[in-house]
């Protein structure tokens, strides 16, 4: 593995690009829309963790990279997370092409947890519709 491709919202999604900076792998970041309105919507908004720090400084890196992607999907639109996990399979299917590289699709849940707006669960389902293999990380639940 040569990259990482993916949003940046709080909890695994970051956890995993600065893992992925620590090992010097590329870091491409996704995002909906501009940044500092997906930082309100998907990163700061849950407490227990400085995740808007963390965010801040690797979208910078990122960024300063060249490899920050913003969709300019409409934040209203009630079906934006669904455009959003297509525009990164879109971005990891481009780069991993580019690359040549192999492409996995991780994701990193509570399937028993699933709601009726279940993002993960359609990331997972669109990744295998790629003919993408999906590693599936099961979270403990509270």
């Amino acid at each position: 593995m040569r990259a990482l491709v993916c949003a940046a919202a709080n909890g695994s999604d970051l956890l995993a690009l600065r893992v992925a900076g620590e090992l010097g792998l590329r870091r491409r970041i996704v995002l909906p829309f501009a940044a500092d309105i997906f930082r309100k919507m998907s990163v700061v908004d849950r407490n227990g963790y400085a995740w808007g720090e963390l965010f801040d400084t690797i979208v910078g890196e990122v960024r300063a990279a060249g490899d920050l992607v913003i969709a300019g999907l409409d934040p209203a639109d009630p079906n934006v997370f669904e455009a959003a996990n297509l525009a990164i399979l879109d971005e990891a299917l481009s780069l991993a092409a580019t690359l040549g590289d192999e492409l996995e699709a991780l994701v990193v849940w509570d399937p028993a947890r699933r709601t009726a707006e279940d993002f993960t669960a359609h990331f997972a389902d669109q990744a295998q519709k790629r003919n993408m293999p999906v590693i599936s990380i099961g979270i403990l639940s509270a």
